[in-house]
């Protein structure tokens, strides 16, 4: 059914798409949500930019933090303080890229409020910190729009309801592998 095998994966009355950027901005256009996927132009090519970037981006931090955090959290390699310094130090210099690029101008990707991009990066960015712990907070100046930005991402409906298993995970992982 669907021939590159990448999850999610949906089918509309027949019309199948694979890879959750396009079935997101596919909804958001479906469904007329033009707060999610904006109509004028450049903010809808802001948008775009976005998720066009997102595997190389804000994505690469998740692979790069949650492979060896997982592999960890079952017991197949141990997590040294050298490993939790790399991760560390590499996701913080993609959020501090991430935020210099995308947050620059504006409170949000693509302009004054929230869009489907914003979805895509916060799901990544937010994450560090809530699974990895308190250590990998975002805490230094340089990180204050990057701050502001997760801010107003947190206080989006249904927030903590869709963030939940993401926070069982980091429990799970600190009280296992980083025994807080």
């Amino acid at each position: 059914m669907f021939p590159l095998q990448l999850s999610p994966a949906m089918d509309d009355e027949g019309f199948r798409l694979s890879e959750g950027t396009a079935i997101a901005t596919y909804l958001c256009k479906k469904h007329n949500l033009t707060q999610w996927s904006p109509v004028d132009l450049q903010t809808e090519a802001r948008v775009n930019e976005y998720l066009s970037a997102h595997h190389s981006t804000t994505r690469k931090m998740t692979h790069k933090a949650f492979h060896p955090m997982m592999v960890s959290l079952l017991g197949k390699k141990e997590w040294t303080p050298e490993l939790h310094a790399s991760v560390k130090e590499e996701s913080h210099k993609i959020a501090l890229k991430f935020s210099d690029v995308f947050l620059k101008s504006d409170a949000f990707i693509a302009g004054s409020s929230p869009t489907v991009a914003d979805l895509f990066a916060y799901a990544e960015v937010a994450q560090i910190p809530q699974v990895l712990g308190s250590d990998f907070a975002f805490t230094a100046a340089e990180f204050d729009r990057l701050n502001a930005w997760l801010a107003a991402m947190s206080a989006l409906p249904y927030h903590d309801d869709v963030h939940r298993t993401v926070g069982k995970v980091g429990e799970m992982f600190q009280q296992k592998v980083l025994k807080k």
